[in-house]
């Protein structure tokens, strides 16, 4: 039985290099050609070596904090068991042990770490531009910034953002996964959400941490600005100085206070902080949306 297991495994492995490896590495291989003759070679190796160094740390990074939430989820088990069901026929519970439990999240947290280092690795320019980041000595006339913010550090930020939203609402989902099975998250008799204590707190801290990226991304709004297409012209507009610059100003702040809200939720009893949080993001986000569609409409437009 032990043997046809590892057959099993085996034959996967040697499917997944057929499928995922084997067609990258003839690409590879012929680039790798084609650079040699024309005497570039040093360029495709600063590429793979950039490629591998991002890979690597966001590989890591995601695997670390993911399993560090699950891993903080099944710490808090109650039991040293988990009920999942009962055998038909004689009605004894079908249990399942941490460790497998363990096993579960390291495995899912490596897959989930390798699917997202896989996508990380295809934004090596921006983490090489970031590196080497070079001062222009010149500002741009509204923020102030030098125009080199705009051409190497922001492509960076906004990556940095995007890969920050996603490791914490992948750890969000996965600790409310793993809070469910372990019957520490759910519904009672009335059909009202029941949380744990210790899983509110945890929680509510990984929803505060979310809330504080969304106030990170729409900082990085206001000098995004500057350098996106505004009709028929690129750059900041009439509309863009004068309304969706302060209402992304205040959808910062409006994050920042959600995040705080998420905060005290998470060691209040009280419910209400984490719905106004939501709540104040959402209002906050639309009105400022609002606004800036009704200084182009009505003022804007007709001019």
């Amino acid at each position: 039985m032990k043997l046809r297991s590892r057959l099993q495994i085996l034959l996967l492995l040697v499917a997944a290099f057929v499928v995922l490896i084997l067609p990258s590495s003839v690409d590879l291989y012929t680039d790798w050609l084609w650079f040699v003759e024309v005497g570039y070679t040093q360029v495709m190796a600063t590429s793979l070596t950039t490629r591998a160094e991002l890979g690597l740390l966001v590989f890591a990074g995601i695997f670390l904090v993911l399993f560090g939430n699950l891993r903080l989820a099944l710490q808090f088990l109650v039991e040293p068991y988990l009920v999942v069901g009962t055998v038909a026929g004689n009605g004894s519970p079908v249990v399942v042990g941490r460790r497998p439990l363990v096993r579960m999240a390291i495995g899912v947290s490596v897959l989930v770490a390798v699917i997202v280092g896989m996508w990380a690795q295809e934004h090596w320019l921006e983490w090489l531009w970031f590196r080497h980041a070079t001062w222009f000595g010149q500002a741009d006339p509204i923020l102030g910034r030098d125009i080199g913010f705009y051409v190497f550090v922001l492509p960076f930020l906004e990556f940095l953002r995007t890969l920050l939203l996603l490791t914490f609402v992948l750890a969000l989902i996965g600790s409310g996964v793993f809070y469910v099975l372990a019957g520490m998250a759910g519904l009672d008799r009335r059909g009202n959400l029941a949380l744990d204590r210790r899983a509110r707190t945890h929680l509510s801290l990984l929803a505060a941490g979310w809330l504080a990226v969304l106030a990170f991304g729409a900082y990085l709004g206001i000098p995004r600005l500057l350098i996106t297409p505004s009709g028929i012209i690129d750059g900041a507009s009439f509309t863009d100085v004068t309304a969706r610059i302060p209402a992304l100003w205040a959808l910062v702040g409006g994050s920042a206070i959600a995040a705080g809200l998420a905060v005290w939720h998470a060691f209040s009893s009280r419910l209400w902080p984490i719905f106004g949080a939501i709540g104040l993001y959402l209002l906050v986000s639309a009105g400022g949306a609002a606004y800036a569609t009704g200084v182009q409409r009505i003022v804007v437009t007709p001019n």
